[in-house]
């Protein structure tokens, strides 16, 4: 993977959702804010406007009310005969239409059905009202008023109101019940809704323009009967706010119309405050990403500058140390040195000195090799270099030339299996074998022994590296292949290392289409890594 270009492409991204995230979830949170601010408000208006209807309902209540009483005084003393019915209506209420039914037979006593003299307008009422009286809508107005008054003790039982539809309005019937026979009588339409109309605010009203509404009195249809204020709804503007009337005139409604800024929908800055908090916090969100952003840039440079001065000391050292290393092997050929016993080394002081500059100087070597294959990943330029090779050789080459300092670590180590001949890059494998006894070697001296095993499955080759000691905590399994962790626990007290080994092995083992994992064992801990043996000539990826 290519850490110096990908990082700041990383950070970029990390910072724009350290700033758009919060900024998003603010906005939603304020939208949802003003949103229930917006709909309070609208309820607060809707109430205010239903208040304002209530008003007027009330008013058309007292109105009807006025005209209960005055119905009430017309009926109450009206005479038993036909005639002086006539007479009666002529003299004190000519508006008003009047039926007398008998309470026991249901029968129409007035207008006399059966007399054959009936005035036009007498003949145009029954036929009219045939439905009230004829088909019982009359009887049972009574018996739900009656209901009512069981229910409600305030209720009078003895008359009521009955409304009824003929031609194309409402009717109103006020009825009272009086000893044999039931009176209802008739309000004229057109004189109840002129005196109703004088009830209700002008025309005019809220004409200086202070407040550009329109209020409507309804019939069932939404035809409207009359109508106060200056605004003018569009052809299908809905009413803002619907009543209907209380009885007996359920079926009209007050119905409010108003444009939409008469009355504030929100608060009048709500929005305006929303951008600006959203705006001042995105501000200082940039401004804190940026100084994150050139934060991080510099210590990535410095970081860059510590990596090309490590590669380059690295480097320098790899010359005398090769060198070192010659004339050391030349020297332990001379003094024939390689064809000692462990023993006879341990005897001969020249044969121990140069056993000691061999074992550091090889691993001196391993600890440049770590630093330089790091530095090669940071900079993009970690490649492989496949090639047909005996893989069981290679790592028994390696295990071979760590056996010394892992005797010293008084750890013996075991080599199991066969690979055979694969696709593979012989430093690397040679690195991530080297770098799995290192860890051993360093951490898991008290288990006495390691465990080198392989297989091959097809294309794949598995290297199983496995030790005895304290093992590796569950929660710290995967952070010890990160860079420069190293645990922090007694067994580490006085151990050396840069801790970049592990992070090697595993980037080795991805280049070659695999992977380095820590599986569960007990003791100890167990190294797996898996090589495709055919790996692609590329970069880290």
């Amino acid at each position: 993977m290519r850490r110096s270009g990908s990082q700041p492409w990383r950070l970029v991204a990390l910072l724009t959702a350290m700033v758009v995230l919060p900024i998003a979830a603010l906005a939603w949170l304020g939208v949802r804010y003003v949103g229930e601010q917006e709909a309070t408000a609208k309820r607060q208006v809707s109430v205010l406007l239903e208040d304002r209807l209530r008003e007027v309902d009330g008013t058309i209540i007292r109105f009807m009310e006025e005209h209960q009483r005055r119905l009430r005084r017309v009926v109450e003393p009206l005479p038993m005969t036909p005639k002086a019915i006539r007479n009666y209506l002529k003299a004190n209420a000519r508006d008003v239409d009047v039926l007398v039914v008998g309470s026991a037979d249901g029968k129409l006593q007035f207008p006399p059905l059966n007399s054959g003299v009936l005035t036009s307008f007498e003949r145009e009422l029954v036929e009219r009202t045939r439905p009230i009286w004829q088909d019982g809508a009359l009887d049972a107005a009574i018996r739900a008023k009656a209901d009512e008054s069981t229910r409600d003790g305030s209720a009078r039982a003895d008359e009521g109101w009955l409304t009824y539809y003929h031609g194309s309005g409402l009717n109103l019937i006020f009825w009272r019940r009086s000893g044999k026979r039931i009176v209802a009588a008739e309000l004229s339409r057109i004189r109840l809704l002129s005196d109703l109309v004088a009830y209700l605010p002008s025309t005019k009203a809220f004409a200086d323009g202070s407040f550009d509404s329109l209020t409507t009195l309804s019939d069932a249809n939404g035809a409207s009967l009359y109508e106060w204020g200056t605004y003018r709804p569009g052809k299908d503007e809905s009413a803002r706010v619907t009543l209907p009337l209380s009885s007996p005139l359920a079926a009209w409604s007050l119905r409010h119309y108003s444009a939409p800024d008469a009355l504030p929908d929100a608060p009048a800055a709500g929005w305006g405050g929303l951008l600006a908090g959203l705006l001042g916090i995105a501000v200082a969100l940039m401004l804190v990403a940026v100084l994150l952003y050139r934060q991080r840039r510099r210590e990535m440079a410095v970081a860059a500058q510590r990596v090309s001065f490590v590669n380059q000391v690295s480097h320098e050292l790899k010359t005398p140390l090769t060198n070192i290393r010659l004339y050391a092997e030349l020297l332990s050929g001379q003094l024939d040195v390689d064809d000692l016993t462990p023993d006879e080394v341990k005897r001969d002081p020249v044969a121990r000195n140069l056993s000691v500059i061999n074992e550091e100087t090889a691993r001196l070597s391993r600890l440049i090799h770590n630093v330089l294959t790091f530095s090669r990943d940071q900079q993009d330029a970690l490649e492989l270099r496949p090639r047909s090779v005996d893989l069981d050789k290679v790592i028994a080459t390696t295990v071979d030339a760590q056996r010394g300092s892992l005797a010293k670590a008084k750890l013996a180590v075991e080599l199991d299996g066969t690979i055979g001949v694969g696709i593979a890059d012989p430093d690397a494998l040679t690195h991530i074998v080297s770098n799995l006894l290192s860890n051993a070697e360093k951490y898991a001296a008290t288990g006495e022994r390691v465990v080198v095993s392989t297989s091959r499955e097809g294309e794949w080759a598995k290297i199983t590296v496995r030790d005895f000691g304290p093992g590796i905590p569950e929660t710290e399994r995967e952070r010890i292949f990160e860079p420069f962790q190293r645990l922090t626990s007694r067994v580490n007290e006085g151990v050396s290392g840069t801790g970049i080994g592990l992070d090697i092995a595993r980037r080795l083992a991805r280049l070659h289409g695999g992977d380095l994992t820590l599986v569960a064992s007990q003791p100890g801990a167990c190294f797996v890594a898996s090589l495709r043996l055919d790996p692609p000539a590329a970069t880290a990826t």
